[in-house]
């Protein structure tokens, strides 16, 4: 991570050792990139077509009335066809949900337009500072180990693969590259409303605590570190993991235990148990329903089934 205010002179380490990543096999097929037209994102196109990567661009257009999606579309519209970079725009044609706030809803629009276009994989921009502003968004929603750290520089989110180049640089380093190309970009107004709780972290804690960025990426890597090693141990302590049915081995810890069965319900339902269901779910021979469609029973000490 450049902590210099250098402009960066290498690119990240998905591209300087591609097998770190696991990557799948390099097919020549051009890898498409997110393209909001903000700094970072348009830093990531631009480099990685200089990398000699071929790339195309998706873009999504939110189409919210109080920001400046239309701009934005016709900026990366002219960017791409002066570096002849294959684009494709989405528009959003959905009503937000009552129960869904603007950037939950504004996210899954936009991942679903990706899943559509973006043969199955993906780069994003985020950076370190992304990283560090996420790590404090999931601890006020009470995440464990898994969910601190599954910001990483490859994961799947909605059955795509995702690669994010840039988590060892800043935003200050993409917009340090972007200037001394002479290359523009656009400023998301969205970025300034403190009632989003990004923006809130964003401009007061990462703003006024100048070493917060680095200082929760080490934490990070250090909580990465050991959430593999978990997930090592639980991977050996389960005999077992079927659509119908969990088995662990005997004398399983009740950390394992727990990690195995919310690993368990969220790969194969997709449901996050509440605090309350996992107790239940520890007691011997309970039946839980978790979901209206969804019913386990703890049938023996190391055995839960659907029924």
């Amino acid at each position: 991570m450049s902590e210099t205010g250098a402009t960066p002179t290498a690119w990240p380490s998905f591209l300087r050792s591609p097998t770190r990543m696991r990557l799948p096999p390099n097919d020549g097929a051009p890898w498409p990139i997110g393209l909001s037209g903000g700094a970072d994102s348009v830093a990531l196109l631009c480099r990685a077509q200089e990398a000699g990567l071929p790339v195309t661009a998706l873009h999504f257009n939110h189409a919210f009335s109080d920001e400046n999606g239309d701009a934005e579309e016709a900026f990366v519209r002219e960017l791409c066809a002066a570096r002849h970079i294959p684009l494709t725009v989405g528009r959003c044609t959905e009503t937000q949900p009552a129960n869904e706030s603007k950037e939950v809803f504004a996210r899954r629009c936009r991942f679903a337009f990706f899943a559509k276009y973006a043969a199955g994989r993906v780069m994003l921009a985020h950076h370190a500072d992304d990283r560090a502003e996420n790590l404090i968004l999931r601890l006020m929603r009470g995440c464990g180990l898994e969910g601190l750290t599954s910001f990483g520089e490859a994961s799947s989110v909605a059955g795509l693969r995702v690669v994010r180049p840039l988590l060892d640089e800043t935003h200050a380093d993409q917009i340090r590259w972007l200037k001394a190309h002479r290359i523009g970009w656009m400023e998301d107004v969205s970025n300034g409303d403190l009632t989003v709780p990004r923006n809130l972290i964003r401009h007061t804690l990462r703003e006024a605590l100048p070493t917060f960025t680095s200082g929760a990426n080490i934490s990070l890597d250090h909580l990465t570190e050991e959430n593999r090693f978990l997930a090592e141990l639980t991977a050996a302590a389960t005999l077992s993991a079927a659509d119908h049915h969990l088995r662990l081995k005997e004398g399983t810890s009740p950390v394992l235990m727990r990690r195995a069965l919310r690993g368990w319900l969220l790969k194969r339902f997709g449901h996050t148990p509440t605090r309350r269901q996992m107790t239940l779910l520890e007691t011997p021979q309970a039946t839980v329903m978790l979901t209206p469609t969804l019913r386990v029973r703890h049938t023996s000490p190391t055995l839960w089934e659907t029924l």
